[in-house]
């Protein structure tokens, strides 16, 4: 009879070893934590903290998709393809948006992730209200600016429309969408906060509760034919509502102990941050440049109507977007672990991740690839037909930020935080200029792939190679 499981010299799947690392992970998903005293015990709690925050980022996601779905079909009746389109290019703009608070949020990450490792709970909380404050003075001035320029800037111009309704809404749609961003970027410390203690589980928590409470907004509209400045401006006060929910939350019941106040607000750190942050705003600003200008370029070059299919097809990518939300919240675990100096752990990490997200991302924009026309088909009936090639371009760009997940959760970290400005600024002016050229001979198509052109040659490629000089080469000491 033969034996139950494979030797070691079967030449197949070891199951037993399979299935005591099944049993291993599951045994993560646990309430208490770990005891962080020793290596391994810090080790297991990261991982709990990571499979956490990853499965609560996953159903976040799922809720959000599953809104997205039935919100599509909704405002695409009713708005019509121009409006619809104007819509899309209107809130790209708040990822461009990220870059005012000047790096500060990032920054603060970092300084919760390593006060967390010095477990000096009095730093932590001196990092939090310095930031607190100051953003709260920056959105001020963002608003105030705005308010100030928006009579002078020429939207239905900028955004190329040309139908009387969409260039009576572009103006007023952008500047619902702008104030209500203001309230978010104080409010927004304290997700920043979660996910520099590996919690942001309790993150993924509101952003469900967002993406409901969105999903009613979108149906409401629809039913109400509300239009397009009173639909952007529903959605962004929702986002607003749920972040300021989650602030209470955070600091009221969660972490008192690093309840922003006044009395822990600190000049000196809110200027070390903000100069720390500055480098952190670049890479933002860069990497706005570089991916969140796709929208833009195609409603510039082609007519907002054309920015449709990219954003039907872009949405529809969400669903198999899985592998971000494994790697996000790496970041402060490698930003503690090199606090504590528990080096071994990253760089298996990071070896880890990389071939998982290789793996994911490759075989979800191979079925997108070849499913994703006729889910399309069937999604809306034949009121879009997006091409083939915008498909594998845009899978082919998600193969690429799967990658530069990774190696953004370790160029993060202060050690690599410059060489990361550096190719950052590299890829996101190539990335620019490739989706600048391409968008006007391949039509849509040309955004996506000029992007993802862009950042393998000067970030992803050049990254790879420094990740693997500094970290994966060398031996454990």
């Amino acid at each position: 009879m033969p034996p139950p499981f494979p030797t070691a010299n079967s030449g197949l799947v070891p199951i037993q070893a399979l299935w005591r690392r099944a049993r291993e992970a599951l045994a993560l998903l646990r309430g208490g934590r770990f005891d962080c005293s020793t290596p391994e015990g810090r080790s297991k709690e990261r991982y709990r903290r990571v499979a956490l925050t990853t499965l609560s980022s996953v159903a976040a996601k799922a809720i959000g998709v599953l809104t997205g779905l039935i919100s599509v079909p909704l405002t695409l009746s009713y708005l019509g393809h121009e409006r619809f389109g104007l819509w899309g290019a209107i809130s790209s703009l708040a990822v461009m948006l990220q870059f005012t608070d000047l790096g500060m949020g990032n920054g603060l990450v970092n300084a919760v992730a390593q006060a967390h490792g010095a477990e000096d709970s009095q730093a932590g909380r001196r990092a939090t209200s310095s930031a607190f404050f100051f953003l709260m003075g920056i959105a001020g001035l963002v608003a105030a600016g705005f308010c100030l320029a928006y009579p002078f800037v020429p939207w239905a111009k900028l955004y190329h429309v040309s139908s009387a309704e969409a260039m009576r809404e572009s103006g007023p749609a952008t500047l619902a969408l702008v104030c209500c961003w203001s309230l978010t970027m104080p409010l927004g410390v304290a997700q920043r906060v979660q996910m520099g203690l590996q919690e942001g589980y309790r993150r993924n928590f509101w952003n469900m509760i967002g993406s409901v409470l969105g999903l009613i907004c979108v149906v409401t509209a629809a039913v109400l034919r509300a239009s397009l400045p009173v639909l952007v401006l529903a959605m962004t006060a929702t986002a607003a509502l749920t972040q300021g929910l989650n602030w209470v939350a955070e600091f009221i019941y969660g972490h008192p102990s690093l309840r922003p106040s006044l009395s822990h607000f600190d000049w000196a750190i809110g200027w070390g941050m903000v100069k720390s942050g500055l480098l952190f705003a670049t890479v933002s600003l860069a990497n706005i440049v570089g991916t969140g200008t796709d929208a833009l370029v195609i409603s510039n070059k082609l007519g907002a109507a054309a920015v449709t299919d990219y954003s039907i097809v872009a949405k529809l990518y969400t669903t198999t977007a899985l592998a971000s939300l494994i790697f996000q919240p790496l970041w402060p675990a490698f930003g503690e672990a090199i606090q504590r100096g528990d080096h071994d752990w990253v760089r298996r990490t990071v070896r880890k991740s990389l071939l998982l997200a290789g793996a994911i991302s490759l075989g979800t924009g191979l079925l997108l690839s070849l499913l994703g026309p006729t889910v399309v088909l069937l999604w809306l009936k034949g009121r879009a037909t997006p091409s083939l090639l915008l498909f594998c371009a845009i899978a082919l760009l998600g193969v690429l930020y799967a990658l530069n997940d990774v190696l953004v959760s370790i160029l993060s970290t202060s050690h690599f935080l410059k060489a990361q400005v550096v190719l950052s600024l590299l890829g996101g002016g190539a990335a620019l200029a490739a989706k600048t050229i391409l968008v006007g001979r391949m039509d849509s198509a040309g955004a996506p792939l000029g992007t993802a052109l862009g950042y393998a040659a000067f970030f992803t490629l050049p990254g790879l190679a420094l990740i693997y000089r500094e970290v994966l080469a060398k031996e454990a000491h």
